[in-house]
């Protein structure tokens, strides 16, 4: 069976999701609990962008409450 590789649009063509995410980490680091707001599967998301070249890093994180947060570098 043969898969249809996928592609992700150039960082200057994100659309949706993505768009919205970066939206909002351009404005400062936001945090999981935020992004769950944008996109359930964020960590998806986050996965695809940084293979489109933007530097997201995880800046802290809350054991205790499970807050994690993430940065646009």
């Amino acid at each position: 069976m043969n898969q249809k590789e996928f592609t992700f649009d150039p960082p200057d063509r994100l659309t949706g999701q993505r768009a919205k995410i970066i939206e909002r980490l351009q404005s400062g680091p936001a945090t999981n609990a935020e992004l769950t707001q944008i996109a359930m599967r964020f960590t998806a998301r986050i996965h695809e962008l940084r293979k489109c070249g933007y530097d997201i890093r995880i800046v802290r994180q809350d054991r205790d409450s499970g807050l994690v947060w993430y940065e646009l570098v």
